[in-house]
């Protein structure tokens, strides 16, 4: 397997995840244990990816691609994180108040929530369409191959 493969793979994992979102979110009241539970499989997921991607996949880019660019997708990850964290702790505290949770409450996850698919969304597009096309045509398939073996410590 090459890096490239093991992103793009990691992308549509993460886009089914995703995908299931906005029903969850729909449901959060009724259903919270499903919604948090696929809600820790998608940071689960997530962290795993960009961990690979910080530490391994950019920093070969760096130089090779704009400064610019390889900068926002980073500052897309931080921004990922931060709302992720957002969701995370604002479904936790629904699940603490349970019934008596406030519809406030529920619509400010719901919010963090739909920003998270919106960011996810946009930044899978970037580097799907553009980041990994030109990675593709750089990168030698011995030195993809080595860069995945460097994300094995992440696995």
């Amino acid at each position: 397997m090459d890096i490239l493969k093991l992103l793009e793979e990691d992308h549509k994992r993460i886009v089914q995840k995703i995908n299931r979102l906005p029903g969850s979110l729909l449901k959060a009241r009724q259903n919270l244990d499903a919604l948090l539970s696929l809600s820790e499989d998608l940071e689960k997921e997530l962290s795993r990816h960009e961990k690979i991607e910080d530490l391994v996949f950019f920093p070969v880019l760096q130089g090779k691609v704009s400064d610019q660019s390889l900068q926002s997708l980073i500052d897309e990850h931080n921004e990922s994180k931060k709302v992720r964290d957002l969701f995370m702790t604002a479904i936790a505290e629904i699940k603490s108040l349970g019934d008596t949770s406030p519809p406030e409450k529920i619509k400010e996850m719901s919010g963090h929530g739909y920003k998270l698919m919106r960011i996810l969304s946009t930044h899978f597009t970037r580097e799907d369409q553009l980041l990994f096309p030109i990675a593709k045509s750089m990168l030698t398939k011995e030195q993809s191959e080595d860069l995945w073996k460097q994300t094995q410590a992440y696995l």
